[in-house]
């Protein structure tokens, strides 16, 4: 199988790795094969797993996100929002937010319990790669213009004020730091 993505969860000891319409996940102490995840509807071009190893984000170049549970070994919900491939997934250390990012040159947040969008950031360039940083308080998003940005993590002030639940389009918002390539 070709394999076009992979990720390591946060304690190291499970791997996922993506290829056509399928993920593998690995428990890594074992070196055995965890799970098969055949069945998704599109290429897995991304993946991310929870810090519990309890749910997987799978990006699918229709756009789409998956969340999987693992234990029952089936999508649980359909993220729609981005209109390219989505290339990065993270979650947040208590698995509580989803965000991607995709070749639609966005970046969005997601409420993983729900499946609502709790915002989204337009940026200059397609997004080939995201992680969280700076102890999980920021987002770094590598670009396909070979530009590294450094990014608030989107979401989070609607998330602190008082009961804002609606999706949130952060306009004009600028990334903290940028290096170039």
């Amino acid at each position: 199988d070709l394999v076009q993505s992979v990720v390591l969860n946060r304690t190291g000891d499970m791997i996922a790795a993506g290829g056509y319409r399928n993920v593998k996940v690995w428990k890594r102490v074992q070196n055995g094969r965890v799970a098969d995840l055949p069945g998704l509807e599109e290429v897995a071009s991304s993946l991310a797993l929870s810090a519990d190893g309890t749910l997987a984000a799978v990006g699918l170049a229709n756009g789409k996100v998956q969340l999987i549970d693992l234990a029952e070994r089936k999508v649980v919900r359909s993220l729609e929002g981005h209109v390219g491939p989505v290339r990065g997934l993270a979650f947040s250390a208590d698995a509580a937010t989803l965000f991607s990012g995709a070749e639609d040159k966005t970046i969005r947040s997601w409420k993983v319990d729900d499946g609502s969008q709790l915002a989204m950031v337009e940026t200059t360039a397609p997004i080939n790669a995201l992680a969280l940083v700076n102890q999980g308080k920021e987002l770094a998003a590598g670009h396909a213009d070979n530009g590294l940005r450094i990014w608030a993590l989107p979401g989070a002030a609607a998330v602190e004020e008082e009961g804002a639940e609606d999706e949130e389009e952060e306009e004009g918002v600028k990334p903290l730091r940028e290096l170039a390539g």
